[in-house]
């Protein structure tokens, strides 16, 4: 906008034109005049320019609202064939899974063939294999029919052969016992008399020792007296007499040991020789046990089978 416009409108605003006849005042007017026309103008036009701008600002506003409902129609579209592309793959799914539904129905079909023939050949071969063991089991059962025949008369010979064993192992055992028991009292009575022998002469020793030594001690006592041996000898003549009283006490008393030993030798002899036969006996009851478990023995009282005791 030109400068002397400005300053003519500043100039009316301010009250400063006045109306003059002048050639200058009215220079001066036709400027004011010319430069209110351009004001005018320039107003209208600035109207015109503020009208279009709100026209401008109307259309970008209502073009923005259009852009919105595109963009919202846009979004809906967009749903709407998310929407579309999902039940298609649905649909696809759902065709792929019947069609292997389908497909399994049919291996299941197929393996439940197969199984129903399998288990029919493996029931075939049970009962084949179940025909053999019975076809076995009853020639088992004949088999053991016969020897339970076997069996019974073997058990009549044995129930015999056994009562007379039993007999015989019981008068046995009763005389061995009667044995023992008179190798014991013999002992016993061998023992006493053997100690009491022994006693006896150990007695009698001491009692001729005794004498030999009173003996010597009156011989002793004349001979001091009389002044026929002096003092040495005394002491020669009681170290000699103790020295033979000691040795046949000694010889005494070893041969009294060794007939102990001979004894307690003799007793362990007679006790080895009952645990063998103790021994023995307990290995035929424990066979003859072993036999009644199995077999079992006639009772002859009650005529039956029981356990021998």
């Amino acid at each position: 906008m030109p400068s002397s416009f400005m300053s003519a409108k500043r100039a009316l605003s301010r009250g400063k034109l006045y109306r003059s006849d002048s050639p200058a005042d009215s220079y001066k007017i036709a400027d004011d005049t010319a430069a209110r026309s351009r004001l005018s103008e320039a107003q209208a036009r600035k109207k015109e320019l503020q009208q279009e701008f709100h026209e401008l600002q109307a259309r970008i506003q209502y073009m923005e609202k259009v852009e919105a409902r595109t963009a919202a129609r846009t979004q809906a579209s967009e749903r709407l064939l998310q929407a579309f592309e999902n039940k298609r793959q649905a649909q696809e799914d759902r065709k792929r899974d019947l069609a292997l539904a389908d497909e399994l129905a049919t291996m299941e079909s197929e393996l439940q063939k197969q199984a129903h023939s399998q288990e029919k050949q493996r029931r075939g071969l049970v009962r084949q294999q179940l025909e053999g063991m019975l076809m076995g089991r009853r020639k088992d059962v004949q088999q053991f029919k016969e020897k339970s025949q076997d069996l019974q008369t073997w058990r009549q010979h044995f129930n015999q052969e056994h009562l007379s064993y039993h007999q015989q192992t019981v008068h046995q055992i009763r005389e061995a016992r009667k044995q023992r028991k008179e190798r014991e009292e013999k002992n016993t009575e061998m023992l006493a008399k053997t100690v009491r022998q022994e006693r006896q002469e150990r007695r009698a020793i001491i009692d001729a020792a005794r004498e030999r030594g009173l003996q010597e001690k009156i011989q002793r006592a004349k001979e001091v007296k009389d002044g026929k041996r002096g003092a040495d000898a005394v002491n020669q003549m009681q170290t000699t007499v103790k020295a033979s009283v000691n040795a046949d006490i000694a010889a005494k008393l070893d041969k009294e040991e060794r007939e102990i030993r001979r004894y307690l030798q003799e007793t362990e002899r007679i006790r080895e020789e009952q645990a063998r036969t103790r021994s023995a006996a307990d290995s035929k009851r424990l066979k003859l046990r072993s036999l009644v478990t199995d077999f079992g023995v006639a009772d002859p009282i009650q005529n039956r089978f029981r356990p021998l005791n």
